[in-house]
C-alpha cells in the first residue's frame, strides 16, 4: 500500500521522544589600568582605563530541528551573545580650608563609556527552515517547528552588533557649616547617544546631637538607561503556554511586529531615594547604626507576557524577510511596565568585650524590606466579540515575585573571637518566609517558603605568618 508513503513522524527515529539539554560556555574577562597621585597644587587625582567582556556560547543537545525531518542533527550550536564595555574615568579631589576649624572637601570627575552588544549567528541547522516547514502546495505551515527545538539558533536576520556611547561629568562637595553640622551636595550630568541626557543630584547632611548620637540623612535622584541588549535582543525560546508548548519570539521594542503589538521605544528608569538614620556610641566598645530608606522607582523595565501573533502578524514577519516566522506562536518585548516603592530599615549593633577571657566581638544585624507595585501599565486587548478591554501585562504571580520573592525580614548574630593563633566566626542567620512561582508565572505552581535558620561556623588556625588553615 502507498498509504503514508510520503508522511513522516519523529516517532520513527525517536520512539521515546526527547528532552532538550540546553546550556553554554560562559567567558568573562576584565582588565583595569590606573594611576593615582597628587599634583604640585595638591589635587589628588585617580585616572583609570577599564575593559570588561562577557560572552555566552550556547549549546543544545538531545533535540531536533523538526523542519529538517529525518535529516536533522541532534546537537546544535545556536550562536552566542556577548557584551563589551570600555571605560575611562578621571577623579579629582582637594581640600580647601575655610579657616583653622572648617574645610571644604571638593571632588569632580569625568567619565566616558562605550557598550557593545553582539549576537552571533548559530550553525545553519540550528535555524534552517527545512522542507517540512511549509506545505509545498499551499505554502501553509505543516506543524513542524523551525530551528533547534527548545532554543532556535540566531539566524542572520537576528544576528548583529549594536553599540552605545555616553559621557558624564560630576561634582561633589562637603562643607562643615559648624562644629556639629556637615552638609553635602553632589550633581551628575550624563549624555547617552541613544537616550539623550539626564541630570541627577544628591543632598546629604549629618548633625551631631550629643556625645552619643549623630543624625544623618540624604535625598537623591537616580537614572538607569535600558541596556543595549534590552533594546536590540532577538531570540526565540520554547516555553509553556495555556495551549501547551510554543515558540515565543523576543523582539526589540522598535521591531515592526513589536510596534504592531503595542510597543514603544524604551525610556530610562528613574528613581527618588531618601534615607535618614542614627549613629550611636552607647559606650566605648558598644555602638550601632539605624537607618530608614525609601526608593521610588518609575518606569521599571520588564518583558511583556507572550502576546499571540495573528496570521496578519506572521505575514508581516515573512514580508520583512524573517523566514522562520511560521514557527512563532507569540512574541514579547521589553517595555517600561510599572512603578514600585521599596522601603526598609537597617540596624547594625557592635559590641566588643571579653568572653571567658577571650577578646570577642558580637555583631547583630537586622533588615526589614518591603516592596509594593504602585502602578502597572494597562494594554488594550480585543476580545473575541470585538470589544476592547484593558489588561495588565504583569500577572498576579509576577507581582508576588516582585513584592515577596525576597524575605521581608532577615537577621544575623555573629560572634568573632581570637585566641593566640586561633580565630573563629560563628554566625546564626534568620530568614523570613518568601514567595516563589514555579518555572513560569503561568504554570500555576506556587511555593511559599517558611522561615529558616542557618548556622555558619568558620575556624582559622594561623600556623605561621605565611600559612593559615581554615575550616
Amino acid at each position: 500500500s502507498t498509504l503514508g508513503q510520503n508522511c513522516f513522524s519523529f516517532n520513527e527515529i525517536l520512539p521515546g521522544g526527547f528532552t532538550p539539554q540546553f546550556g553554554g560556555t560562559i567567558s568573562d574577562v576584565s582588565w583595569v589600568l590606573g594611576i593615582k597621585g597628587q599634583t604640585y597644587s595638591e589635587w589628588d587625582y585617580d585616572l583609570s582605563v577599564g575593559l570588561g567582556y562577557s560572552e555566552i556560547d550556547y549549546e543544545i543537545s538531545n533535540t531536533v530541528n523538526p523542519s529538517l525531518g529525518p535529516t536533522t542533527p541532534f546537537s546544535f550550536n545556536p550562536g552566542l551573545a556577548s557584551q563589551l564595555e570600555k571605560n575611562i574615568n578621571l577623579d579629582l579631589f582637594k581640600q580647601f580650608n575655610i579657616d583653622e576649624k572648617y574645610q571644604i572637601n571638593f571632588a569632580t570627575g569625568l567619565e566616558w563609556r562605550r557598550e557593545n552588544y553582539r549576537q552571533k549567528v548559530g550553525d545553519l541547522a540550528s535555524y534552517a527552515v527545512g522542507d517540512l516547514a511549509l506545505d509545498p502546495n499551499t505554502g501553509l505551515s505543516q506543524g513542524f517547528g523551525v530551528g533547534s527545538n527548545g532554543f532556535p539558533g540566531y539566524s542572520p536576520q537576528s544576528s548583529g552588533n549594536w553599540g552605545r556611547g555616553n559621557w558624564a561629568i560630576y561634582t561633589d562637595f562637603e562643607v562643615h557649616m559648624s562644629d556639629v553640622f556637615l552638609f553635602g551636595l553632589a550633581a551628575r550630568y550624563e549624555d547617552f547617544t541613544d537616550f539623550g541626557s539626564t541630570f541627577d543630584g544628591k543632598v546629604s547632611a549629618r548633625m551631631i546631637l550629643n556625645e552619643s548620637l549623630t543624625l544623618r540623612g540624604s535625598v537623591s535622584t537616580g537614572f538607569k538607561a535600558p541596556t543595549v541588549g534590552q533594546s536590540n535582543v532577538i531570540n526565540v525560546t520554547t516555553a509553556f503556554s495555556p495551549q501547551g508548548l510554543e515558540d515565543q519570539a523576543t523582539l526589540p521594542p522598535t521591531n515592526a511586529i513589536s510596534i504592531q503589538l503595542g510597543a514603544t521605544p524604551l525610556r530610562p528608569e528613574k528613581s527618588l531615594n531618601t534615607s535618614f538614620g542614627l549613629v550611636g556610641a552607647i559606650a566605648k566598645r558598644f555602638y550601632f547604626t539605624l537607618d530608614y530608606f525609601n526608593i521610588q522607582l518609575d518606569d521599571r523595565i520588564s518583558t511583556t507576557s507572550a502576546l499571540t501573533l495573528s496570521k496578519e502578524d506572521i505575514q508581516s514577519l515573512l514580508d520583512a524577510g524573517i523566514t522562520d516566522a511560521t514557527s512563532y506562536s507569540s512574541a514579547k518585548y521589553f517595555t517600561n511596565d510599572f512603578d514600585s516603592t521599596t522601603q526598609g530599615l537597617d540596624l547594625v549593633v557592635n559590641y566588643e568585650t571579653y568572653f571567658f577571657n577571650i577578646p570577642s566581638r558580637f555583631m547583630f544585624t537586622y533588615n526589614w524590606t518591603d516592596t509594593v507595585v504602585d502602578r502597572v501599565t494597562l494594554y488594550p486587548v480585543v476580545g473575541a466579540d470585538g470589544s476592547t478591554n484593558f489588561e495588565s501585562n504583569l500577572t498576579q504571580q509576577r507581582i508576588n515575585m516582585i513584592e515577596n520573592n525576597l524575605p521581608a525580614q532577615r537577621a544575623s548574630l555573629s560572634v568573632l573571637q581570637e585566641y593566640n593563633k586561633l580565630s573563629s566566626n560563628i554566625r546564626l542567620n534568620y530568614y523570613d518566609d518568601f514567595y516563589e512561582d514555579h518555572l513560569d508565572a503561568a504554570a500555576g505552581f506556587d511555593i511559599v517558603g517558611g522561615s529558616e535558620l542557618t548556622l555558619d561556623v568558620d575556624i582559622n588556625y594561623q600556623y605561621s605568618a605565611h600559612f593559615t588553615l581554615s575550616i
